[in-house]
């Protein structure tokens, strides 16, 4: 071995040439590199996952917080319509059971002959009492309904016949046999009326067939009908009899005019 062959070898613990350290250097960079890179855009993808479902969560929690909320506004509505339908119509029962003492005045004001001096007083005395308890019932909030000369209202009145009367138009009330009544806008029941109909319109036909001096003849009311009419108001009809029986017994006393009955019913009157 000649002494170039021997220089030109590194001895031991010698440094190399400080290029081919650079070199290697570089080289172990890039095959770290896109190890840190994968890790980093892992480290980014989880926590994009993450806040992703804290959006959710939060986004879960907002609604639930906003729903209560509404909860419990419908709950406070609810709560305050309920106080005031209890205060607007906690009359409502004690009003219905003084309803037919109304009713019981008025009829006795029909049936006694107002036009008798004997029955001044009496008379006087049912309509201040009548008139006391129409006021009370209007503070209370319960307003009458007498519906006479009006145009017919399903929702408030109560058809129990239709008649034909001259001069009156078609679908009126004519006539009220039993006051209604409301309280703060709430039917207590309804007004029973008396409806006029409109007149028929003969038919040419009819007409020509009539001979002179003859009449015509009134449609006949068909016998279906008439009992089926019969068989929904009975129940009725029957409870106001009865309602009514005893009234119109101590009017009809009292017009005898004997002096020992008369007390007696001035004793049942006051």
């Amino acid at each position: 071995m000649s002494n170039k062959d021997v220089n030109e070898q590194p001895l031991d613990g010698e440094l190399q040439d400080p290029q081919e350290v650079i070199v290697e250097d570089v080289s172990v960079e890039e095959i770290e590199e896109p190890v840190i890179v994968d890790s980093m855009e892992q480290r980014i993808v989880e926590l994009e996952a993450a806040l992703g479902e804290s959006e959710a969560k939060v986004s879960a929690q907002r609604d639930g917080v906003l729903r209560g909320k509404a909860e419990v506004e419908n709950m406070r509505r609810r709560v305050t319509m309920d106080v005031e339908k209890a205060h607007k119509f906690a009359l409502n029962k004690f009003a219905n059971e003084l309803l037919p003492v109304v009713d019981n005045l008025d009829r006795a004001l029909a049936a006694i002959d107002q036009t008798d001096e004997q029955f001044k007083s009496i008379v006087e005395g049912i309509e201040m009492t009548v008139s006391s308890l129409n006021r009370a019932l209007e503070k209370s909030g319960v307003e009458q309904i007498n519906p006479v000369g009006e145009t017919f209202n399903p929702e408030l009145h109560q058809a129990m016949t239709m008649i034909e009367v001259p001069g009156a138009e078609p679908n009126s009330v004519i006539d009220v046999m039993q006051k209604g009544y409301q309280l703060n806008g709430r039917l207590l029941r309804p007004a029973m009326v008396v409806v006029a109909k409109a007149a028929p319109v003969p038919s040419p036909n009819r007409k020509s067939n009539l001979t002179k001096g003859s009449k015509p003849k009134s449609d006949p009311v068909p016998a279906k009908s008439l009992i089926g009419s019969l068989i929904l108001e009975y129940p009725r009809l029957l409870k106001y009899l009865f309602h009514n029986f005893f009234k119109y017994l101590i009017i009809t006393v009292y017009r005898l005019r004997v002096h020992r009955k008369r007390k007696i019913l001035l004793l049942l009157l006051y």
